[in-house]
């Protein structure tokens, strides 16, 4: 199976952008990543890639073109559960599943402690950035759970 990912956020989900082309992946797999300077990690797992990645499309709006200075990117949005971040946050971000199976609600969410959150729209969407090098890293949509 030949998988290819793009993080990309301006943040959201995604990035200064990721691209990486895996060949032969077994279903057992994780793909992992990070931003420019390296103190922000992610891995994705893809086990359930048919359930977990919930649209892969091309994004050609002007937050992304600015951001790539290319007319379009491609962009992969994923279930929460499918990501994990490095290191490891002690809470859940707003609408994300929490321990006990209820969405959270954190204040303009919770990834990682190397993550910066910043509220795009109120109660719903947060632009994710590392916090040492500023790399757009993502995108989380409390309403959608990705």
């Amino acid at each position: 199976m030949m998988v290819d990912v793009v993080l990309l956020s301006y943040n959201h989900h995604l990035l200064t952008m990721s691209v990486t082309q895996h060949k032969d992946l077994k279903e057992d797999e994780v793909i992992h990543g990070h931003c420019a300077c390296g103190s922000l990690r992610y891995s994705i797992d893809i086990r359930n890639i048919a359930n977990d990645l919930a649209l892969s499309m091309y994004c050609h709006c002007s937050r992304c073109q600015r951001l790539n200075g290319a007319p379009y990117i491609w962009s992969n949005h994923w279930l929460y559960h499918a990501v994990k971040w490095y290191p490891t946050a002690n809470a859940s971000p707003p609408g994300a599943p929490g321990k006990d199976g209820k969405p959270g609600s954190i204040e303009g969410g919770e990834f990682s402690p190397n993550m910066q959150t910043f509220e795009t729209m109120k109660d719903r969407k947060w632009k994710l950035r590392c916090k040492d090098c500023g790399s757009p890293m993502g995108s989380w949509n409390a309403a959608k759970g990705k």
